[in-house]
């Protein structure tokens, strides 16, 4: 079974966004795919539920997201992905220099989608950033959907 692994910062917004936007794009444009997604952050405390505000604009797109906890990043979770995706610079090239085994499988979120760009962390207390970080993944994910399942099978 492919395993994706989106991780941001804490594991409250950016992380948790993609990977709930992703699971229902595949449960969507791929229902006979079997895929395990999955997130977490670089310094997540463990435990913590989504954010409301990211909760918030998953649920405008009937996306359930409440059942979500933070997870710290382990060295675990990278060995058993198949593709991590990261959100910003700083992310990519802090794990690849962590762990320089596993650098062809951690690439920016933008990169999937032809880009190279950091999405960086939205104003906490904007639902209004937080809906226009929701949307910005969004779109990554849908032009970059076929690029991750490409990379994932040849993982």
């Amino acid at each position: 079974m492919p395993v994706l692994l989106f991780v941001c910062t804490a594991n409250l917004y950016r992380s948790p966004i993609a990977e709930a936007i992703f699971a229902d794009l595949l449960a969507k444009l791929s229902p006979s795919e079997e895929w395990r997604v999955e997130s977490a952050g670089i310094i997540a405390p463990d435990g913590l539920p989504i954010a409301p505000h990211a909760l918030s604009a998953l649920q405008e797109r009937g996306i359930d997201a409440s059942s979500h906890r933070t997870r710290l990043l382990t060295r675990d979770m990278l060995e058993g992905a198949d593709l991590v995706l990261v959100m910003e610079m700083q992310h990519k090239e802090g794990l690849r220099l962590q762990h320089p085994d596993l650098t062809q499988r951690i690439l920016l979120l933008s990169e999937v989608a032809g880009l190279t760009y950091s999405l960086t962390d939205p104003d906490h207390d904007s639902l209004s950033s937080i809906q226009a970080t929701a949307r910005e993944i969004e779109n990554l994910l849908v032009r970059g959907r076929e690029r991750i399942q490409q990379l994932v099978k040849h993982a």
